[in-house]
């Protein structure tokens, strides 16, 4: 945060955002009023919905390490931070694959496939089971990968990467 307090890094997460939509703007230059209006209202719609999604999920994101900074020492947010960003790995890789196998199996389900659809839910639930697993292995080791990844400062980081890996697990 080089030396902000939390409203000024709310303040830059939101110019940033908003310089993001600024440079979507100067790259794809829609008219908000007059011409193709009809055409483009259902996109105005959608773009305008998903912009509210993604500021949501970017609050939700950080809330926890806000409540982190409101009632802890400033040294535990550092720590806490740091083992987030070792933790998030199972989370991307959730983010990116249950969309997909969602649209699998709902299209296996539309082609009226339903043994592979089945077999898409059973492989999934094995390998959230695998998953589970091996943030469960992260887990029990995660003081000592925090010391390894971290350094020594970074040791406490440990206990807490042990229980946002069984979350990002989950």
């Amino acid at each position: 945060t080089a030396g902000w307090s939390v409203a000024g890094v709310i303040a830059a997460n939101l110019v940033a955002r908003v310089a993001e939509l600024a440079a979507c703007r100067v790259q794809q230059p829609l008219p908000f009023r007059g011409g193709r209006a009809a055409v483009l209202a259902p996109m105005r719609e959608f773009l305008g919905s998903l912009f509210v999604y993604a500021l949501l999920v970017q609050i939700f994101n950080r809330v926890d390490l806000l409540l982190v900074g409101r009632f802890a020492p400033a040294e535990t947010v550092g720590h806490y931070g740091a083992a987030q960003n070792l933790a998030q790995a199972p989370g991307l890789f959730a983010f990116v694959l249950t969309p997909i196998l969602i649209a699998a199996i709902r299209r296996a389900e539309l082609a009226g496939a339903d043994r592979e659809a089945a077999g898409l839910r059973l492989e999934s639930a094995r390998l959230a089971l695998a998953l589970w697993a091996m943030a469960g292995a992260v887990a029990a080791g995660a003081p000592r990968l925090a010391l390894l990844l971290l350094g020594s400062s970074f040791a406490p980081s440990g206990p807490i990467l042990a229980w946002l890996s069984l979350a990002g697990g989950g």
